[in-house]
Parts: C-alpha cells; structure tokens; sequence
C-alpha cells in the first residue's frame, strides 16, 4: 500500500496524518478561493476594497478572513481526526499488513463514498468554480474599463496593469494547486467509486497513486518557487534578506504598487497647479483689463473737462 510494507508509526501519527493532510488542503483551497475574490473587489472598486462592510478596516477583515479560513479547514477535518485507524489486511503471501485509513471498517461503504466525493466538492470542484465566476467577472470588467476609459484617466492604466499582473499571479497559484490535487482526487474517485477498482489495483495504480499523494504535497513547496518566478516585490525581498550576492541588486528595485501611486500622485498635483496657474492668469488679465478701461475712462473725463 506504501513505499513501506507496512504503517510503522501507531494509531495517533495515523490520526494527526490524516487530520492534518485535511487541515492543509482546506487551508490552502480556501486561502485561494479568497484571494481570488480580493482580487475581484479590489480591481472592480478598488476604493471600497480598502474598508470592508461596517466600516471594518482592511486590515480587521483581512485578520477575521484568515481566522475564518482555518477554523472552516480545521472544522471540515475533524473527521479524520476522530474515525482515521491504523487497520490490518492480509497480503497475497499470507503476512499481516498494517495500514492508515480515514475509513473505519463499521461505517461500511457508504461512509467511504460519501467523505470522498465530499472531499471532491468541498476542496476541489466548488472552490474552482467559485474561483473561474471570479476570473470570468474580472475579466469582463478589466475589459469593459479598458475600453471605456475616459481620456484624462489613462494615466491610471498603469495601475489597471498592475492590479491585472497581481490578478495573474493568483492566477497561477490556482493553476499549480488545479494541476497538483488532479491526479489525488482521481484516483480516489477510481479506487471508491469503480465496482472492479480492487482487483484491478496493479503495479501502474500503486505508482499513479504515490504519484498522486507526492503531487497533493508538492504543492506546498512548489508556490514559494511560483511566487518568486511572478511576483518582483517578493524576488526583491528575497533576494535581499536570504541572498547575499544579490542584496546589492535587490535594494536597487522598486515595488511597483509605489511607483503606480508615485505617478498618480503626481499626475493630479500636476493638474492640480495648472489649473491653479489658469485661473491666476485668467484673474490677472481681468484685472489689467479692468484697470485699463478705468484708465481710459479718466482720460477721457480729463479731455472734456
């Protein structure tokens, strides 16, 4: 069933495994179906994305979302806390063969079926969808404001860019955790749902099945590479803190969230003064005008007189 022969750890590292397996996937489903629709808020209104509802502060929400997230991932694995056992089951050459299962024996097959098609829908279908109706509606609008972008606001397209470019490298993290728990469920779906899935369990299923367990934790290790392939504020920050011989190239580079406000920022002072300059020449001119038909007014009292 394993690389091993047998489960060498005990009833309570069975447990904690399966428990914290679960606790994992959650944390990592939810994390992302969330980040997705932070993405959506702050590219759709990106004002109000900076006060959430009831005059909760960004920051405040953001602390409830995550607490919200590990208590929903913490909850939703309680199961396998509770049912996971270490069982025994007799090879075809007559040895005992101890192994790990979320299933106990008593609840039969049904309870099999049922957690692995829950698992499916809860960690991994309803998620991604969530996740692709908040894609489609991004795209949609980042769409729909490119086009009908009045012409004094392009100067804002380069935060529009920049959120899009944020957009995209969530974006990946869902592609990578789509790619990496595919192969999981699928086996799982198989080897539960299939009548025959027992005896056609091979050689090639026992490999698709390591493989599928060593992907589901690849993606753990595997987003800290993709964060620093997309993301240049995260390569800066690493580079200066954990790599020495890039520190000196990393303290050379700019955030590009900074920058996109730096320009706005003084894209608006600019108009700002300009504007202040108009209506100073307009006055000036009014005045000069004003004076001159006095003077002119004077003279001509003077001459007949």
């Amino acid at each position: 069933i394993y690389t091993l022969k047998s489960w060498p750890f005990g009833d309570v590292i069975c447990r904690l495994s399966e428990y914290f397996k679960d606790v994992s996937i959650g944390v990592s489903v939810f994390t992302l179906t969330s980040l997705s629709a932070e993405r959506y808020c702050v590219i759709v209104n990106p004002i109000r994305s900076h006060v959430g509802g009831g005059g909760i502060s960004s920051r405040s929400l953001t602390l409830l979302i995550a607490v919200g997230i590990w208590l929903l991932a913490v909850l939703l694995a309680l199961p396998a806390a509770l049912f996971s056992n270490v069982q025994t089951r007799r090879s075809d050459n007559g040895q005992t063969v101890l192994f790990c299962s979320p299933f106990p024996p008593k609840f039969g097959q049904t309870y099999k079926q049922m957690i692995v098609l829950c698992k499916f829908l809860v960690y991994y279908a309803i998620p991604l969808s969530v996740i692709a109706c908040f894609y489609v509606l991004m795209a949609r609008h980042l769409e729909y404001s490119t086009r009908n972008m009045p012409g004094e606001l392009q100067g804002q397209s380069t935060q529009v860019l920049g959120r899009r470019k944020v957009a995209k490298m969530v974006l990946s993290f869902v592609f990578i955790f789509i790619v990496c728990f595919l192969p999981i469920h699928i086996f799982m779906l198989w080897f539960h749902f299939y009548p025959d899935a027992e005896s056609q369990f091979d050689e090639y299923w026992n490999a698709f099945r390591i493989f599928a367990f060593c992907m589901s934790f690849i993606n753990s290790c595997i987003n800290p590479v993709a964060l620093y392939c997309v993301s240049g504020t995260f390569r800066k920050h690493f580079n200066q803190y954990l790599l020495c011989c890039y520190r000196e190239m990393g303290s050379n580079g700019t955030t590009y969230e900074t920058s996109t406000h730096t320009m706005v920022h003084f894209s608006s002072t600019t108009r700002r003064h300009h504007l202040k300059n108009n209506t100073t020449n307009i006055r000036r001119h009014h005045l000069e005008d004003v004076n001159c038909s006095c003077s002119t007014t004077t003279t001509t009292l003077e001459h007949t007189s």
